[in-house]
């Protein structure tokens, strides 16, 4: 009996100990714009002019300028000619030298409580090639603690991405705060569109836990029949 309370004793030990080795998967957001429209709670500001984001499958077609093929149909032309998973991606786009901007800004998310959360997403910035030069669109990533809090520029994006790449901005530690937001910032200078998909926060951190003692004591000293079930004989305090 006193044998297989301490076989019992170890293994509880090594499983708790193997526990406190494993890494945190934790999702604190995730968004693949597959309603087809501005997804739930989530807003937009406008920095310059008045260009809204779109969510179509793909980026733009120049054969298209008034935008007339459904937006969810597959089109070969387009650029990129589908989304990166599903059927809609968000697109910010404008014909015009405008410099017009808006961001499109998250919910708000908690990370209080988060080791390293990391800001993952797939983009695409097609040019547009004309008689004056090579034109691209640029993406601005900022973050925000608070609905009234100014915002903070985490990454900026200004070069011709011809295929769906994914990208990841490891969250400052300013960050690690209940209310955060993150905006997506379009900026139009007469490229083809910024074009993103499959938004995560994920946590790629783990947190050392130190167990200090474990605790296993005998319930009972009275015998226990053979064959019998469900009797109390161990408790473990961590």
């Amino acid at each position: 009996m006193r044998r297989g309370i301490k076989r019992i004793v170890l293994y509880t030990f090594f499983l708790v100990c193997s526990a406190l080795e494993l890494d945190a998967q934790t999702i604190y957001f995730k968004e693949g714009f597959e309603l087809g429209k501005k997804p739930d709670n989530w807003t937009e500001e406008a920095v310059e002019g008045n260009v809204p984001w779109r969510y179509r499958n793909g980026g733009y077609n120049p054969a298209d300028p008034n935008l007339l093929t459904p937006p969810a149909t597959y089109d070969v032309f387009r650029n990129p000619d589908r989304a990166k998973a599903g059927t809609y991606n968000s697109w910010f786009f404008t014909q015009g030298i405008g410099r017009e901007q808006t961001k499109l800004i998250t919910p708000p998310m908690n990370l209080k409580f988060a080791v390293n959360p990391t800001l993952k997403f797939w983009l695409t910035l097609y040019e547009w090639r004309v008689a004056t030069g090579v034109n691209n669109d640029i993406l601005r990533v900022y973050y925000k603690v608070g609905a009234t809090g100014g915002w903070r520029l985490l990454q900026t994006y200004n070069f011709i991405q011809r295929t769906w790449r994914d990208f990841q901005i490891a969250l400052p530690s300013e960050a690690l705060q209940k209310d955060v937001y993150i905006a997506f910032e379009g900026l139009s200078r007469w490229g083809m569109g910024v074009c993103l998909d499959e938004i995560t926060v994920e946590e790629t951190g783990s947190l050392a836990r130190t167990l200090n003692e474990v605790v296993s004591e005998a319930v009972t000293n009275d015998a226990i029949p053979n064959g019998t079930s469900n009797n109390p004989i161990l408790c473990t305090r961590l």
